[in-house]
């Protein structure tokens, strides 16, 4: 059975964060990729994941525990899209799944379920897994690496609620203003500003 085909050894060590090395290694068949996999999953800070081509995980790390409240083995067979806010569904297809799909790299962000109920926000790089490097054209399954972003989008919320209600206060004084959004690189301003300048 291949190194990512799920299977109880490898249930048990995506659910263990406190597994060594060598159980890992013990429990995996040596080759290449699965020693350095079996080595680097338990020490990374995002979830990743191995998917089939139609987007059902094969493999699930240990941290998807802590990011949705999912066990890994609760995820492996499903199909993800299952979990994705309804809202997000057509974007992640269309968007990110059909692009790997194609052979290109993405990153993108969307909402998950966690297990209590509430959607988190997840930043995920997807990469597709050639059958043939030579033929790019072969995607054979998907590597995710996803983390929790929730924060971040709570935060960046509420920051241009408070930029928006700072400018409607500025503009009901009759004072000029201008924002930079460094991430979009664009200005906004009043009309009092374009009078000023």
């Amino acid at each position: 059975m291949p190194w990512w085909a799920g299977g109880t050894g490898l249930a048990a060590i995506m659910e263990s964060p406190s597994l060594s090395t060598e159980t890992v290694a013990a429990v995996v068949p040596e080759s290449t990729l699965s020693r350095i996999v079996a080595r680097a999953l338990p020490h990374l800070p995002d979830v990743m994941c191995l998917h089939e081509t139609s987007g059902h995980y094969r493999l699930v790390s240990h941290q998807m525990r802590e990011v949705s409240g999912w066990r890994p083995s609760e995820l492996i067979g499903q199909n993800p899209y299952d979990w994705i806010h309804p809202d997000d569904v057509e974007m992640v297809r269309r968007r990110y799944h059909d692009a790997i799909l194609r052979g290109a790299s993405v990153r993108g962000r969307y909402r998950f379920r966690h297990r209590q109920g509430h959607y988190v926000w997840l930043d995920f790089t997807g990469v597709p897994v050639f059958e043939n490097e030579e033929n790019p054209r072969s995607v054979s399954s998907i590597i995710t690496f996803t983390r929790d972003d929730t924060s971040l989008v709570h935060a960046q919320e509420a920051a241009l609620e408070r930029s928006n209600h700072l400018s409607l206060m500025q503009e009901m004084a009759g004072l000029a203003w201008f924002t930079i959004d460094f991430e979009s690189q664009s200005v906004k301003h009043n009309e009092a500003f374009v009078e000023l300048t």
